[in-house]
């Protein structure tokens, strides 16, 4: 059944065969508890020749959202702490310089000569403030919440306040982790985000919650302003999924924003030590799909077996690791949806699966993914691969023989971080039949980045414009050694077919000069 799709109406059967090539490349390096990364990356650049063409879409800024404007402010003398208010809206905003705390709000101001006061009481707290311009002093107090005093400012000259001249904060993104991971007790993973300011960043801090972020604990503070990237040990605790990360960053005039994971990540202690692992990138259920994994013990020796499922989609959550006891020569069959929390999602959900064990060498244990839906219809394979063992090969390149794009046929490429730290990924589509009277060419993705443990899927469609009205073609991800694993599925609900398209690392086959891969394509109709 394994990479066979099946249908009783018609089949058909593609024969690929794709030259390996040898693209020579390096792994990042990383050394130091806190560094910062700059992309010296040089633009990639084909031989001239007919319809051939190499391009680099432009990234599009992001959509920034006006807030509440602000005309007054009161700057702690001591702590720097911030409350900012607009006198004639009564909308306030709260800020505390070493947490990054803040509360917003509107209430109404009243004015009496040059003195304003506001005061806020509804049932979750108790602000009030009060501002005399002319003799440029103020205090405000803020309890959230009512009875639970939080910060209190006392700014005896406004006008030497160094939030008058800088009253932008600072845009903070945390990229990993960001929801989803398995860290393992005492390992190390690289906490990554990404930070500007319209002036400058003058420090930032790291906080860990293990209780889904109703408290913190300090992981490290007064980061400079160059470091994105933090080299973090996970704590040796007993297994926790109520884990994430919070990065707060500040500006010279205490300006504070941060940013927090977007969903909780896993904490764990694994069962044993293991030495070998597999991934799937990618896999789809519920919403009419189901997931299967089939997996088997090949040794005579008992394996201590454990699957990961990372980062579902569409809300839902993943269960604890999976722990298998694999006798000599034992087979399982293990639904997917049986390990995930789907909460209220109704529609598709998918992710990835990490697949770890302790034997002696990686192909002690054999897995592959299988995904159904409609009774095989839009069904599609996916396995694991060993792609970051120490046993696995060190190239830099791997290939996927075939992608298809039209109308009513789509393309999906799944990457799979499989390391703790971040990597810069490279995807390129090959496109055309090498017939010379078609169009033919390369195109290249922007450079993609991917966090730790970090997942992408991404439809090919979004860049059918860009390949000269060519359908057919080939994809070659590269990225450093043993770090991505990556999985191409083709699928039509028109015409209800799909396929996988597997990629090869050329140094698996280092002599040899060429790899099949056999496709069996299954329409419905014809029409």
């Amino acid at each position: 059944m394994f990479g066979t799709i099946r249908n009783n109406k018609a089949r058909w059967t593609v024969f690929l065969m794709t030259s390996l090539l040898v693209v020579s490349g390096s792994q990042l390096p990383f050394s130091g508890s806190a560094y910062s990364r700059v992309n010296t990356t040089s633009p990639r650049r084909l031989p001239a020749g007919n319809n051939t063409t190499t391009n680099r879409p432009a990234v599009a800024s992001p959509v920034v959202q006006s807030g509440p404007t602000y005309n007054k402010l009161l700057q702690d003398d001591s702590s720097g702490d911030v409350f900012r208010f607009n006198s004639t809206t009564g909308d306030y905003l709260y800020s505390k310089c070493d947490s990054g705390f803040t509360l917003m709000g509107t209430e109404t101001v009243s004015v009496r000569g040059s003195t304003y006061t506001l005061t806020h009481n509804p049932s979750d707290r108790r602000v009030s403030a009060s501002l005399d311009d002319s003799t440029h002093k103020g205090s405000a107090s803020v309890q959230y919440p009512p009875g639970v005093t939080i910060g209190t400012i006392t700014d005896r000259d406004t006008t030497n306040d160094p939030g008058l001249s800088d009253s932008s904060p600072p845009q903070v993104s945390l990229i990993a982790p960001n929801g989803g991971e398995i860290i393992d007790t005492g390992s190390t993973f690289t906490i990554s985000w990404n930070a500007t300011d319209n002036v400058g960043v003058a420090s930032q801090d790291l906080l860990l919650s293990t209780d889904g972020g109703n408290t913190w604990a300090t992981i490290t503070t007064g980061l400079a302003s160059a470091i994105n990237q933090y080299i973090w040990t996970a704590p040796l605790i007993a297994n926790n999924q109520s884990a994430r990360i919070r990065v707060v960053v500040r500006d010279a005039a205490c300006n504070v924003s941060r940013d927090d994971s977007d969903t909780n990540f896993t904490i764990w202690n694994p069962p044993a030590s293991f030495t070998h692992v597999a991934e799937a990138p990618i896999y789809t259920t519920s919403g009419g799909f189901d997931a299967y994994i089939y997996l088997c013990n090949e040794t005579a020796n008992s394996i201590v077996a454990e699957l990961d499922f990372r980062q579902p989609s569409s809300g839902a959550a993943a269960n604890a690791p999976a722990q298998l006891s694999l006798a000599d020569g034992d087979a399982r069959k293990i639904r997917v949806a049986d390990y995930l929390a789907l909460g209220s999602s109704t529609g598709s959900v998918d992710g990835s699966i990490r697949l770890r064990h302790n034997g002696a060498s990686d192909s002690d244990v054999q897995a592959m993914l299988v995904v159904n839906k409609f009774s095989e219809e839009q069904s599609f394979t996916a396995p694991f691969a060993y792609v970051a063992s120490s046993q696995a090969a060190d190239s830099t390149m791997q290939c996927s023989p075939l992608f298809y794009l039209d109308d009513s046929m789509t393309t999906s490429l799944a990457l799979q971080n499989c390391r703790n730290y971040p990597v810069d990924v490279s995807v390129k589509l090959v496109y055309g039949t090498g017939d010379p009277a078609t169009p033919n060419g390369s195109y290249y993705l922007p450079m993609i980045t991917l966090g730790g443990q970090g997942r992408l899927s991404t439809d090919l469609a979004a860049f059918k414009g860009q390949l000269q009205g060519a359908k057919w073609g080939s994809i070659v991800v590269s990225a450093p050694p043993q770090s991505v694993a990556a999985h191409a599925v083709m699928r039509s609900a028109v015409k209800g077919v799909a396929c996988s398209s597997s990629f090869v690392d050329p140094r698996m086959s280092t002599n040899a000069t060429k790899v099949a891969s056999a496709l069996k394509l299954d329409y419905d109709s014809m029409t």
